[in-house]
Parts: C-alpha cells; structure tokens; sequence
C-alpha cells in the first residue's frame, strides 16, 4: 500500500503523444484526379516550329507510393496538327492527328517547419498508348520528334501544375491550426462523474512523410501538460491556440503510443458529493445497537483531509475525523491513515457509555466514508476508450485510441479540493482524410 500525497510538481506532469497521421492512397488520388482535369497543354500557334497542339487528360490517374514520394502516369489524349505549307490561295496546309500517351510523373512530398506542404514533381518518362494516327491531310508524322516536342513543351507546365495543385488542396496548416484548436477543447469524458479532459501540448515534433502500404504517413509527436476537472458545467481553460512551428525529427517513430501524466481537480464539494452518495443512509451495527450516518462533509486542513460526519439511531451526534488520504489499491478506494477523531454533541445515553463506543464509532464511520476514486479511474477509462473509437473532430479528421493503463502516481489535498495525478498509457492515431478541400 503506499500513499500519494506529496505535493505534484510541474515536471511530473508533462505528457508525451505519439500520433500518427495517415493519409490513404485513394484519397491522394483523387486529390489529384480532382485537380488535374480538362485541357493540361495548349499551344495553338504556328510560330516557330508550324505545331499546333492540344493535351487533355484522357483517363484517371493511379498513383504508386514509395519512400517519400509518389510516382504516376497520367493518360493524355493528343491533338497535332503540323503545318506543311502555306499559300495565299490555299492558306495553311497541313497533317492534323490524333494519338495518347502516358506521362510518367514523381512527386516527392515534405512538411516544413510551417506546416506548409513541399511538392517537388518531375516528368520521368513517357509511353505511347495510342500511335498518333492521321485525321486529315498528306503525309506522315515523325512519333519520335512529336513526342520529344510533347515532353518539353509540356514537362514544366505541367510539373508546375501539379505543385501548384497539391499546394492549393492540401492546405495543411489550416487543417492543423483547426486539429490544434480542437484538440484543446474540454472534452466531457462522463457525466456520471462529470469529469472534463483539457490537452493542453506546448512542443511538436513531426517525421517526414513516408509510405507504409497503401498510406502516407507522418509521425507528430507532442509533449504538453494534461489536465482535469469535475464540474457540473463546461469549465473555461486557458488555451494555446497559436500553432507553433515544429521540430522535424531525425529518429522515425513507429509506435502510435502515448504517456500521459493526468492531474485531475477534484473540486472538494463533488468529492463530497460522491463520499456523501457512499455513506450517507449507512448503518452501523454495535452489539444491540445501531446508529445511521445522516450527513457528511470533507474539507482540506493542510495535507491532510478532515471528515465530519453526523449519525442518529440510539446513539446520535457528530464525529470529526482527520487523517492522511491513501489510495488503496486493493479495494480502489480513497481513505484516511493515521486518523485522529473527537466526538462531539453526544446525548446523554452516549455519554454513560463513551467510554465503550467511542472508537468503535470512529472506526465503522472511517470504514463508510471512503471515496471511490478507483471505480472512477475504471469507468472514465472505458468512457474514455468509447469515446476515442472513430471520435470524429471534423468532417476530415478522426481520432482512434485505446487507453490500456490507467492508475494513480501521486495525490495532493488542497485548499479547493482533491488533486490527483494519473498515469495513462495506451493507443492513439489520427487519421485526415481528404487531405485538401476539393
């Protein structure tokens, strides 16, 4: 057994989460579907080379992830038209043709320090899935040259595209700044025991983005203080709501664990609300005797917590109790060591026989006024584990978690109320989807 009632330090404190953030292939495809649409090149101008041509993407685009980055081919359907002469009496002659071809694209993906989204796309090669095959017009087309022309006319134009796409719909930092915020809204965890949970993370790290099966993923590992608060209306906590820039880490992280430390306030009115619930209306029996607590109070005298407690039955009066609390984890329940008592407003009949009955009443009254804080710490965390199966923040992000360890560190009685650390160990991943806005 061992008490926790040394005072809680702000280094005991500091949480660390480590949460992967996931985005899935077929989303990114069709970010870029969504994107990458219609007429990709057009040049209809016959200066210069006397080519007039017209690339729109023909069929959806399928992407591969690898490492950091992305390789796909997008299909495009070809219009050409090559001039081969022009008179003032015919005007422009010439070949027009159609084909497809398949242009091969690598993008590689970094965060930066702002939460902004680097693309870096290059044009990595081509393949004809259509010969181009003549329309109208005499003569032939040299592929080979219509292709090399094809690749260089369109390789920047359209790299710089795809950039600037992925740019536009990933708006990272203002979907983080929102997961920020909300992450640091109070969250109720139960109502029975109307507890309320505030993240409140001070420093990020985050890896670089790498492929892991059909998934991009990002490791973002958080340090912060945790805390908690019984009340019966939302509490307002101060919040950090500027979203600071990170520290990419080095080290690649593949547990989706956390630690919290979990000071929780337990207002002293609702631990006496619950220590009232467990012995108020409770008998006890002495010999032939029988006395009823009928009500209860708790407040803090420095480290240690003071109980009084008035009972009716053949004997009535109050019995004051102070004592150091200690979580018992045999039986999960919060109680008083090295209790003192003194019994005041006796009758008479208690009186003749003080001598008798004063410590056995002290003694069945410090068994009846325990606080169950253990059953709590189980209720909130299967309330907990409930609430972080698909807990959906937003239309585009949603938390999965499970919490595999929850027990109590450290207890502190003060002034307002009952302040208690917990340590949690458990799951938890994030998952944005849609990744832009499109």
């Amino acid at each position: 057994m061992e008490s926790y009632n040394s005072p809680i330090t702000t280094a005991s404190t500091l949480s660390s989460v480590h949460i992967p953030v996931r985005w899935s292939q077929s989303d990114i495809e069709q970010m870029l579907n969504n994107q990458i649409t219609g007429v990709l090149y057009e040049d209809m101008s016959l200066d210069g080379d006397g080519l007039k041509i017209k690339a729109t993407k023909s069929k959806s685009i399928k992407i591969r992830l690898e490492g950091m980055s992305m390789t796909y081919r997008v299909p495009v359907q070809l219009w050409i038209f090559k001039k081969l002469l022009e008179t003032k009496l015919t005007g422009v002659r010439g070949i027009e043709a159609e084909g497809e071809i398949s242009l091969t694209f690598k993008t590689v993906l970094n965060i930066q320090p702002d939460w902004s989204l680097q693309s870096k796309t290059e044009l990595t090669g081509y393949e004809w899935l259509k010969n181009m095959a003549v329309k109208t017009g005499l003569g032939s087309l040299d592929v080979k040259y219509i292709a090399s022309i094809i690749v260089d006319r369109t390789k920047n134009e359209l790299t710089k595209s795809i950039d600037a796409s992925i740019r536009r719909s990933v708006d990272l930092p203002s979907r983080m700044n929102d997961v920020w915020k909300m992450l640091q809204n109070p969250i109720q965890l139960d109502e029975t025991y109307p507890l309320w949970l505030k993240l409140a993370p001070q420093t990020v790290s985050v890896t670089a983005l790498t492929a892991a099966g059909d998934e991009l993923t990002a490791m973002i590992a958080t340090s912060g203080m945790t805390s908690a608060l019984m009340s019966q209306t939302q509490p307002v906590f101060e919040s950090n709501t500027s979203l600071p820039n990170f520290e990419l880490s080095k080290d690649i992280l593949t547990k989706d664990d956390f630690e919290i430390n979990l000071i929780a306030d337990v207002p002293m009115q609702e631990a006496e609300a619950i220590a009232r619930k467990m012995a108020v209306g409770q008998s006890i029996q002495m010999g032939g005797q029988l006395i009823k607590i009928s009500s209860l109070s708790l407040f803090g005298q420095g480290q240690q917590l003071v109980v009084n407690a008035g009972f009716t039955g053949n004997y009535s009066g109050n019995v004051s109790l102070i004592g150091t609390p200690v979580f018992d984890e045999t039986t999960n329940m919060l109680r008083l060591e090295n209790v003192n008592y003194e019994l005041s407003d006796i009758n008479f009949l208690l009186r003749s026989a003080l001598w008798l009955f004063e410590g056995v009443i002290a003694k069945k009254i410090k068994e009846k006024t325990t606080i169950p804080i253990g059953s709590q710490l189980n209720e909130i965390k299967v309330t907990m584990n409930e609430k972080l199966q698909n807990y959906v923040l937003n239309n585009f992000t949603t938390i999965n978690g499970q919490v595999e360890h929850l027990n109590i560190k450290q207890l502190e009685i003060t002034t307002d109320g009952i302040k208690i650390q917990t340590h949690a160990t458990g799951r938890l991943g994030v998952q944005i989807s849609g990744l832009g806005g499109y």
